[in-house]
């Protein structure tokens, strides 16, 4: 991540005044921000890289994934969660993934 930052204009702006750990993301992340703007300017800055470029054909996949944290109180991003697997609340993380699967593998 910290390779990532001081390759991307925007990304270096926003952690400048930070040293970048997992608390600084953690903390980041928790705070109010122009999600909307980020992500509209984070997409239009992988489509000017040939190789994170979205093509057509190209299949996005989004997944959430309960990750159960029954004895850890104090962690931060853990809340009650209706698992829909077991049809119960669980006391856990959610994990949201975004993975792209390009349509021609020889990128």
């Amino acid at each position: 991540m910290a390779l990532l930052t001081s390759k991307d204009a925007l990304l270096a702006t926003m952690f400048k005044p930070y040293k970048l750990a997992q608390y600084t993301l953690s903390r980041f992340f928790t705070t109010s921000f122009a999600w909307r703007t980020f992500g509209h300017k984070r997409a239009a800055r992988l489509q000017e890289v040939s190789v994170t470029a979205l093509k057509p054909g190209d299949v996005i996949n989004l997944d959430d994934t309960l990750i159960a944290h029954p004895y850890a109180k104090k962690l931060p991003f853990l809340c009650w969660l209706f698992d829909s697997s077991s049809k119960t609340y669980r006391w856990c993380m959610n994990l949201v993934v975004l993975q792209e699967r390009a349509s021609d593998l020889e990128r």
